[in-house]
């Protein structure tokens, strides 16, 4: 082959390879556009998918669910307001935007999106986007779990004494330090302590070899009339086994029920609890105290829990001993020992609880 016919074959040569080039940017470009062309259909026939049910209803359902599995809220305007509440609330989860839960026309609804969202989100300021009270039980809880007093100071009235209580209380048995239950404000409220206690997980804490959860709501709130601060006092006693704290509280007869709880729960950690020296001791010891009545009921508790043994529940008179057959039934996850409580709506929900503190701990 001459040089002619070389430089012929060469330039063929690049001619087909330039072709083969064009022809493969050719098709990239059309595979491109075929792929814009499903996309954008695909999302047009979903819709018109959802159009193409008979019935309102079907309809609705289908564009809501349409709308939170793309997070698109402009969808949910289109429809009635009793699926488009939920539409949102579902994409504000979905997407933790906040501003979306605004949309919503249901109050109870808009009230509830703005509360999962400070929840999850662990933000106070959040909860101030609630109408009504709800507002400060948002607040209460948040500030509660986070132990954050400053949170507290977005309640703007005296509600706002409530959450402080929570707030101190949980840091109080968290850190087993009576002195943090000074800041709370001394008074004779028990509706204060009972909604603190509502705000704060009390059975996360608890060290001592009792069912102390039961006992101190049993103590303070059923037998006695206290404030939040005697309540903290007696908790962080029952956290730590200190019996020391027992005496910070002004009710007199909380403090030496406190005293003779945290003394024969002590006791019984050291292996003498079915000694009938040791009961005795304790039963006689009541007789000296102010409230002995109360003093002696909390020693047939504490060896009913302890011993596993029914019977010391039954030296309590009732109504007083259904708090005891309770602690039985949570204490060995039998809810037989319910049947012994003679109200029924108790018994009924003493085995609710039961069954569900079982469902807990097996999961």
């Amino acid at each position: 082959m001459d040089g002619k016919d070389s430089e012929k074959e060469t330039g063929r040569q690049h001619g087909e390879n330039r072709l083969i080039a064009y022809v493969a940017v050719a098709i990239l470009v059309a595979l491109a556009a075929v792929s814009m062309l499903f996309s954008s259909g695909q999302g047009g026939s979903s819709i018109s998918h959802c159009n193409s049910y008979a019935f309102q209803q079907d309809r609705d359902s289908c564009l809501e669910s349409l709308a939170a599995s793309t997070s698109n809220a402009s969808l949910c305007a289109s429809l009635p307001s009793s699926y488009a509440d939920g539409c949102y609330q579902a994409i504000a989860q979905n997407t933790s935007n906040t501003s979306i839960c605004g949309r919503i026309s249901s109050q109870s609804l808009q009230g509830q999106c703005y509360m999962d969202q400070a929840y999850s989100r662990m933000d106070p300021g959040i909860c101030m986007m609630i109408n009504g009270s709800s507002a400060d039980a948002c607040i209460y809880k948040l500030a509660a779990q986070m132990h954050n007093s400053t949170a507290c100071s977005l309640i703007p009235n005296s509600s706002a004494q409530v959450c402080y209580a929570a707030v101190y209380l949980g840091e109080a048995i968290e850190q087993g330090s009576g002195a943090v239950c000074s800041r709370i404000v001394s008074d004779n409220s028990t509706a204060v302590a009972e909604s603190a206690l509502e705000n704060v997980n009390m059975s996360q804490y608890y060290g001592v070899d009792i069912n102390l959860t039961q006992t101190l709501e049993y103590d303070a709130l059923s037998s006695y009339t206290i404030g939040a601060r005697d309540l903290c006092y007696v908790s962080v006693a029952y956290r730590t086994g200190n019996s020391s704290y027992c005496g910070y509280a002004q009710d007199k007869n909380l403090s030496e029920s406190c005293n003779t709880t945290i003394s024969y729960a002590l006791s019984g950690s050291a292996a003498v609890v079915n000694s009938t020296a040791n009961f005795t001791a304790l039963l006689n010891s009541c007789n000296g105290q102010t409230d002995s009545q109360q003093c002696t009921y909390g020693v047939f508790y504490v060896e009913a829990v302890q011993s596993k043994n029914v019977s010391y529940c039954k030296h309590i008179p009732a109504p007083n001993s259904y708090q005891c057959y309770y602690a039985m039934a949570s204490e060995n996850n039998d809810t037989s020992y319910c049947s012994y409580i003679g109200n029924a709506t108790l018994n009924n929900d003493c085995v609710s609880a039961v069954d569900g503190l079982f469902a807990v701990n097996s999961s």
